[in-house]
């Protein structure tokens, strides 16, 4: 493994933010920090970085031990949420920034800069000030000056959360490419479910300081551990049952027609989101949500009698 992350404790006062926390992570492979604000992802990822100190646990990485190492010296490097670029210089002295301290002449930096930034897609943009550039231009100057030291870690903390809709799905898959292309280990910190499904290769999902589940997308989405992973993630249908497992099925695992069979019931809400139809449908026992794809040939409207079909349930164990 490249890194190992044992038995993290970080405390502030009274308040434990993250607790115990362990995780592996191989060279090349993608994990996702995942949770609600406050449940301490970004202060794991800040220890890893070497921005606060543990109050217990271990840091290794590429077995070595940087628990105390400060965070110049790590093989790591962080794209910060505000990318924290310096206002007063170029796009091309930005991403050259570090290369001063690994011994590169001016010369031998600007060359390895210029590549960099072909990378991302920037050269144009090389000698104008980062201030002049829109918010997706800045994340990638941000992601190559992170590159360009060549880290054996790159930490991304939340860095897609200033951006809007839809540029922040183009720089996911930006994200992703870049990461593949260098096989490269990244800790991507988000509290956006779709972010972390569409991205990760697997997923650590944090509440209250401590790791819930780790898994692929697919394991941590179909087979949730415990109540709250399967609430943070996604919409769920919780069904009644007689022993102490919670049993539960995703709204786009029902099936609804107007035949006759299965459970009877009437659309109390319906949610039209593009791509996507939400129902609220009432029976005699409960109020299911479902899911269904926009077609376009949806006839279904509030008050129609429908009969669902339950496809395919899950249980947790309480």
């Amino acid at each position: 493994m490249l890194i190992k992350v044992d038995n993290l404790t970080k405390k502030f006062n009274d308040l434990v933010a993250v607790d115990n926390l362990s995780f592996q992570a191989k060279k090349g492979e993608f994990i996702c920090l995942l949770g609600p604000s406050g449940c301490g992802k970004t202060t794991a990822l800040r220890m890893i970085g070497g921005f606060l100190k543990p109050d217990r646990g271990q840091i290794i990485i590429d077995g070595e031990n940087i628990t105390n190492v400060p965070p110049e010296k790590r093989p790591v490097s962080t794209v910060f949420q505000s990318y924290a670029l310096f206002p007063h210089m170029t796009v091309m002295e930005n991403v050259i920034y570090g290369l001063k301290f690994k011994g590169y002449s001016k010369k031998e930096a600007i060359i390895e800069g210029e590549d960099y930034l072909d990378i991302v897609g920037l050269n144009l943009e090389k000698n104008k000030k980062v201030t002049q550039l829109s918010g997706g231009q800045q994340q990638r100057v941000a992601l190559a000056r992170s590159l360009i030291i060549n880290p054996k870690v790159l930490l991304l903390d939340e860095p897609l959360s200033n951006l809007d809709a839809k540029l922040r799905i183009r720089m996911r898959d930006e994200i992703k490419h870049i990461q593949e292309r260098f096989n490269i280990t990244m800790i991507f910190v988000t509290h956006d479910q779709e972010e972390a499904l569409s991205m990760a290769d697997r997923v650590l999902i944090m509440n209250k300081g401590k790791l819930e589940q780790i898994g692929t997308p697919e394991e941590v989405y179909n087979n949730p551990r415990t109540k709250f992973v399967l609430d943070f993630m996604g919409s769920s249908n919780v069904l009644q049952s007689e022993d102490k497992n919670i049993q539960f099925i995703r709204p786009e695992k029902i099936m609804m027609n107007r035949n006759k069979g299965g459970i009877e019931g009437i659309i109390e809400e319906k949610i039209f989101l593009g791509s996507i139809i939400l129902y609220k449908i009432k029976t005699k026992s409960q109020i299911y949500k479902i899911q269904k794809n926009n077609d376009g040939l949806d006839e279904y409207s509030v008050g129609d009698r429908v009969y669902i079909t339950l496809k395919t349930t899950g249980s947790i164990a309480q």
